[in-house]
């Protein structure tokens, strides 16, 4: 029973680090789109 849950909250561990990956990854794809379009417009 404990080696079966040991498994299991590994490989959680590992698909949450990938999760929180693309959670930053999708936040800053518009910021950096928001930052650019800003020094467009100084232009």
């Amino acid at each position: 029973m404990f080696k079966k849950s040991s498994v299991k909250s590994k490989t959680n561990q590992k698909s949450f680090k990938l999760t929180d990956m693309i959670k930053l990854i999708a936040l800053l794809i518009p910021v950096i789109q928001l930052l650019r379009q800003m020094k467009n417009s100084r232009k």
